[in-house]
Order: C-alpha cells, then sequence, then structure tokens
C-alpha cells in the first residue's frame, strides 16, 4: 500500500473514531494536530523539492545538460531531501506515531486500529514515499530521457509531473486539514 492511499484509510477512521476517542483530552487532541500536521509539512515540502527541480530542468537551453540534468535529478533530490531533513523528520513522526498510539490503544478503546498501523507502516520507506506519491510521472520522464525523446515530449511529461505533485500537495493538505477539522 502507498502512503497516500494509507493517509486516506486513516483519515477515513479518523473521522469516524477519534471524535469519540479524544473528545475530553486536550493534550491528546493538540498532539494528533502536531503529528498530522509535521506529517502533512514534510510530504508538502518534499513534494515542493521536487517540484522546484523540474521546474529548473525546463530553464536549461542546452539539451544535453537539460538532459544530464534530468538523468541526475533524483539522485539530487533524495540528497535534498537529506539536506532540509525531510526523511530525518519522517523519522521522527514515526516515532511519534508510535509513542502516541500505544498508550492511547491502552487508555481508549478505539476499536479497530489497523488504519493506524497500516499508516505507521507506510512511513518505512521515508525516502521513497514522495516518490511513490509521483512515481508514474515521474517513471514517465525517466524511460523519456533513457530512449533519448525530444526535449518536446519530456517537456509536456515535466508540465504533467509538475501538475501532478501539486495536485498531490493539495491533497495531502486537504485530507491533513480535514483530520484536524475534527480533532
Amino acid at each position: 500500500m502507498d502512503f497516500l492511499s494509507a493517509l486516506k484509510i486513516f483519515k477515513k477512521w479518523a473521522l469516524k473514531a477519534l471524535p469519540k476517542a479524544i473528545s475530553k483530552n486536550r493534550e491528546l487532541r493538540e498532539e494528533i494536530r502536531g503529528i498530522v500536521g509535521d506529517l502533512a509539512d514534510d510530504l508538502m515540502n518534499g513534494l515542493s523539492i521536487v517540484v522546484m527541480r523540474l521546474r529548473a530542468a525546463r530553464r536549461i537551453g542546452d539539451d544535453k545538460e537539460f538532459l544530464n540534468y534530468l538523468s541526475e535529478s533524483e539522485q539530487q533530490i533524495f540528497t535534498s531531501f537529506s539536506e532540509f531533513r525531510v526523511c530525518a523528520d519522517l523519522r521522527n513522526l514515526e516515532d511519534r506515531f508510535n509513542r502516541f498510539f500505544d498508550p492511547a490503544r491502552t487508555a481508549v478503546e478505539i476499536g479497530n486500529i489497523s488504519e493506524v498501523n497500516n499508516l505507521i507502516s507506510s512511513l518505512e520507506d521515508y525516502e521513497r514515499i514522495v516518490f511513490d506519491m509521483v512515481q508514474s510521472p515521474w517513471g514517465e520522464i525517466t524511460n523519456a530521457v533513457n530512449q533519448n525523446e525530444s526535449r518536446e515530449v519530456i517537456q509536456k511529461l515535466i508540465d504533467n509531473a509538475v501538475k501532478e505533485c501539486e495536485d498531490k500537495r493539495t491533497e495531502v493538505r486537504d485530507i491533513a486539514r480535514e483530520i484536524i477539522d475534527i480533532v
């Protein structure tokens, strides 16, 4: 299961279960808001890094430099994730999820918390989460570069990937807001 699917399942579960479980616990509500907000911020930051890299590619005039830039992009994006601590922050969030939900399981009868466990386990491959969210357009760009497609074809694929990243950012933001609004 990819991360965005797990986040959607978590939201569906949270909309039903959390209001009952936390109606009288201010600290618990603040913790949930913090976790969900931080997670959404990190995911949106990761998507922003991908968008910036793709937009920068469009500005390169020389075709050879353009193709080299794109072929190096995935490694450079991972470097940026490390530099901007996106993956480290996601690791810290997993720790917060585990610390937060373990006591809640024993303190509150939430029912089936498999949705929480799915979301937590989907955080395991931190470095791939953002790429998994834009897997299709990123793969199309990579294939086009490897097959020496024309610059125009690659530019269209970049435009599609930028749009998909922006759509995913909006989707993550909206899901986070829905969860935070019920808490």
